[in-house]
C-alpha cells in the first residue's frame, strides 16, 4: 500500500546515503594512495639523471644496472604499450642506483621500470636479468618483438609457486635476448605492497650459473 512504500523509500535513504558515502571514502583513499605512490617515485627521481644504457661487449660476464626510469601506476591497469607511449612524451623518470626503492600501499598498484641495453657487434645475444629481491610479490618481464610489439617474457614472485620461474634460483631471473650493434630495450613490471627494493643485475649465461654455486 501507500504507507508501505513510503516507509521502504524513507527506510532505503539511509542505505543510499550509506553507499554513497562509501563510494566517495573509497575514491579519496584510491586517490590518496595514488598520489603517495607517484609522490614517493618522483622524490626517488628528484636528483637522478637519465643514464647511458649499460653497455655489453665481448667478454662482459655480468653488469649491475644502476640506471633505469620509472612510472608509477596508481591503479595497476597501464598496459606495457601505454608504459612506451607515456615514456616517449616525457612520463616516465629517471632513476639512479644500486638499489632501487618504491614503496607500494595498495595491492593493486605497480611500478614499472624501463632497463636500456647497449650491444656491440661482439656481444652475445643471450643474457639473463636477475632480480635480486625474493621477496617481492609479483615481477612481470616485457620484451618487445622484431616486429616493435610488447610480450609477457616471463613472471615470477613470491606470491607464485617457486615451479613458475623461468630459471630455478634463489632470485628471479629472466631471459633477456639482445641484438647486437643495437640497444635493447625491456620493461620490469613490479607489485608488492610495502617498502622495497629491486637490485638487477645482467648475467651472461656461464656467469651467472657459476655465481648460483
Amino acid at each position: 500500500n501507500a504507507c508501505t512504500g513510503e516507509n521502504e523509500s524513507w527506510l532505503s535513504e539511509p542505505k543510499r546515503a550509506q553507499d554513497s558515502a562509501q563510494r566517495g571514502l573509497r575514491m579519496v583513499r584510491r586517490w590518496v594512495l595514488g598520489m603517495f605512490l607517484a609522490w614517493g617515485v618522483m622524490v626517488l627521481c628528484a636528483t637522478a639523471k637519465a643514464g647511458a644504457p649499460s653497455p655489453l661487449t665481448e667478454g662482459t660476464q655480468q653488469v649491475p644496472v644502476t640506471a633505469t626510469w620509472a612510472l608509477a601506476d596508481p591503479d595497476g591497469e597501464l598496459t606495457a604499450e601505454q608504459v612506451e607511449r607515456l615514456h616517449a612524451s616525457g612520463g616516465m623518470k629517471p632513476l639512479a642506483g644500486m638499489r632501487m626503492p618504491f614503496t607500494l600501499l595498495h595491492p593493486h598498484q605497480a611500478v614499472w621500470l624501463m632497463v636500456d641495453f647497449a650491444a656491440d657487434g661482439s656481444a652475445v645475444p643471450q643474457w639473463w636479468l636477475e632480480v635480486g629481491r625474493a621477496v617481492l610479490e609479483h615481477v612481470q618481464l616485457f620484451t618487445r618483438t622484431p616486429q616493435g610489439e610488447w610480450v609477457a617474457s616471463g613472471e615470477a614472485g613470491a606470491a607464485l609457486p617457486f615451479r613458475a620461474r623461468a630459471v630455478e634460483h634463489r632470485h628471479f631471473v629472466f631471459p633477456v635476448r639482445v641484438q647486437p650493434g643495437a640497444t635493447t630495450s625491456v620493461l620490469l613490471r613490479v607489485q608488492s605492497a610495502g617498502p622495497s627494493a629491486i637490485n638487477l643485475t645482467l648475467w651472461e649465461e656461464a656467469a651467472l650459473d657459476r655465481s648460483a654455486n
